[in-house]
């Protein structure tokens, strides 16, 4: 389980001018938040989780390799930082959750049988009509 803590050690951040809420603050301020991250220089995976990550992330990677987030949600930098930080984190941890195969389920003879009951009654209602 990775760390937010360790996780931010790793993650290069850049910041720019937001399109988000700010009003005309929103003009001089740079509080929309960048954040870069290279898995494959990451001392937090062991290579089977690199390997799986980069799997996953396969069209989701830059050219040089990074993984970015950006966050432009409020009109704190420090908040927009730490909203990339868990988004990054989130995505993180959902590449990483092996995927469980779904087992094929089998309708029941009992389901079976009252479904063919029902239809059965049905054809009945309608053959009644036609008299």
């Amino acid at each position: 389980m990775i760390r937010p803590e360790d996780l931010e050690t790793e993650v290069v951040f850049s910041f720019s001018r937001s399109s988000g809420p700010g009003g005309q603050h929103v003009n001089k301020t740079e509080s929309k938040v960048q954040a870069k991250w290279k898995p494959a220089e990451s001392a937090l995976l062991n290579p089977d989780q690199l390997e799986l990550l980069l799997h996953t992330w396969k069209g989701k990677l830059l050219a040089d390799g990074s993984f970015m987030v950006d966050s432009e949600k409020t009109r704190s930098q420090w908040r927009n930082k730490k909203d990339a930080l868990a988004k990054l984190l989130a995505f993180i941890q959902t590449a990483l959750t092996p995927v469980v195969p779904r087992k094929p389920s089998r309708i029941s003879r009992a389901a079976k049988e009252k479904r063919r009951k029902e239809k059965e009654h049905r054809s009945e209602i309608k053959a009644g009509r036609r008299l």
